[in-house]
């Protein structure tokens, strides 16, 4: 899979207020094939950075460039058909009467007016998700988990290249925040550039190949996980836990255990050599 740059921030500030920015000079370039998380404490300027991606929200300096296209120009239609956005609380978003009128709504509003092009999309984006219910079905009778997977389908509608996803889940229990980043995975390995903006640092270091930390507008980690998610000064002066294995991993370095770990699985890999390491 080529690794052109999808989306890039080059110097980017923003300001709601002028004597209070947000986001602080955001360097950031993101790839083809990426599945990243971008966390940080509240107020840093996640949700900010999402929509500035996506065209909601427009640079006080700096630029934004998706596919080469700089989002001071172009419409929401265009980005809209380069990067899905799924904002917080999706199932908010939900308004229409039938699964075909609210996954298709915007197609229709981007000008794609052939109904049967329309309901070849819906049911596409549908089956990306695997939402198995009627057409004629009404939204707001889904489960919490599948409002999620319906509002992801509305973004994939558009046939995206990449998708940014504002803390989806919120409100979730472990079993539906696992059958969606299962959902996000298999979306990325079809060629979905994943941002996926969270606090739950399970998701971010059994998911995630890329993490980017953001504190008080300034980005101030970019790296795979276990570079990121071990560095536990910082995650909690960003008001981030680190997990209990890397707490773990690295209150037994003292005795030689090695590097810190950020998933079970690479902690059992780590402690396995470590005990084998001490046989005679």
């Amino acid at each position: 899979m080529s690794r052109a740059p999808l989306i890039a921030l080059e110097g980017v500030h923003y300001s709601y207020r002028p004597d209070r920015p947000v986001l602080r000079g955001i360097n950031l370039v993101l790839y083809e094939g990426d599945f990243v998380a971008l966390m940080g404490e509240n107020g840093s300027g996640k949700s900010t950075l999402a929509k500035l991606i996506v065209g909601l929200l427009r640079p006080s300096k700096g630029r934004v460039l998706v596919d080469g296209m700089d989002t001071r120009s172009a419409s929401v239609a265009e980005l809209a058909r380069r990067v899905g956005y799924v904002a917080q609380n999706p199932e908010r978003m939900l308004f229409a009467g039938t699964l075909l009128e609210e996954v298709g709504f915007a197609l229709r509003n981007f000008g794609i007016a052939d109904l049967s092009e329309v309901e070849v999309r819906v049911r596409e984006a549908l089956s990306l998700v695997d939402l198995k219910k009627p057409l004629e079905a009404s939204p707001h009778l889904l489960s919490t988990g599948e409002k999620h997977r319906l509002a992801i389908a509305c973004a994939l509608a558009m046939r995206p290249r990449a998708l940014v996803l504002d803390e989806p889940t919120t409100g979730l229990d472990f079993r539906h925040i696992l059958q969606l980043a299962q959902l996000l995975s298999d979306l990325n390995r079809r060629g979905v550039a994943i941002l996926l903006i969270t606090h739950d640092m399970y998701l971010a270091a059994e998911f995630c190949r890329r993490v980017l930390l953001l504190h008080e507008g300034s980005l101030v980690a970019d790296g795979p996980p276990d570079a990121v998610l071990t560095q536990v000064d910082l995650l909690r002066r960003c008001s981030l836990i680190p997990l209990q294995v890397t707490q773990l991993s690295l209150a037994l370095n003292d005795r030689g255990f090695g590097r810190p770990c950020v998933t079970t699985a690479s902690f059992v890999r780590e402690f396995v050599r470590h005990i084998r390491a001490q046989e005679p």
